[in-house]
């Protein structure tokens, strides 16, 4: 019986974080591309403009998403305290 030895890779919540940002700013960039090549109504002159409108997209998503819990859980705190 020969054991085969299995290699698995274990990354740290800083590079899952990264791996997911990196990742999420691609997709919005992928999006962006087609927007911009099938819509008339944006138009994106330069790879560069289209990479940081991408990264603003996620920060803004950030934000949202942290605003969200905020008001939900100043909500749930309000609910609770009734």
């Amino acid at each position: 019986m020969v054991e085969e030895k299995q290699n698995f890779t274990v990354y740290g919540s800083r590079q899952q974080l990264f791996i997911k940002y990196i990742l999420l700013i691609l997709i919005y960039l992928v999006v962006l591309g087609f927007f911009n090549q099938y819509w008339n109504y944006v138009f994106i002159e330069t790879f560069t403009i289209a990479l940081l409108t991408a990264i603003l997209l996620q920060v803004l998503m950030q934000v949202a998403n942290i605003l969200q819990r905020i008001t939900f859980l100043e909500k749930k705190q309000v609910h609770a305290s009734r």
